[in-house]
């Protein structure tokens, strides 16, 4: 793979040689164009003098004034909020619970124990002599 690359990049080189910068060459001026160098303007003693002190008597009155306080802002004491207090819980009265009336067990009526009936007895024949 690198052995690909190397020779692409090599081909590469050979096709597209590089090519040196060469320095701009120098502006022709126009043939209508004039010259572009400006005569220097000479300023008048005066003018310079009025600039001078109108410069000065301004700064002089900005620095004759007291600065101006500015007010700095008293910070609102932010309320600490006062604790909810928590409502304890009334305790739930537990119910009695009513008591299940208890049914009386019935007592068993004794049955009766029939009586045994005594067979009458059959008379015997008694033998004639």
């Amino acid at each position: 793979m690198d052995d690909l690359l190397d020779g692409a990049l090599d081909e590469f080189i050979k096709s597209n040689p590089p090519v040196s910068p060469t320095p701009p060459a120098p502006r022709q001026p126009l043939e209508n164009e004039s010259s572009f160098d400006l005569p220097e303007i000479e300023a008048e003693d005066e003018d310079d003098h009025i600039l001078d002190s109108a410069f000065k008597e301004f700064h002089s009155e900005v620095r004759e004034k007291p600065p101006v306080p500015v007010p700095t802002p008293t910070p609102t004491p932010t309320p600490t909020p006062t604790p909810t207090p928590t409502p304890t819980p009334t305790p739930t009265p537990t119910p009695t619970p009513t008591p299940t009336p208890v049914m009386p067990t019935p007592t068993p009526t004794p049955t009766p124990t029939p009586t045994p009936v005594m067979p009458t007895p059959t008379p015997t024949p008694t033998p004639t002599p």
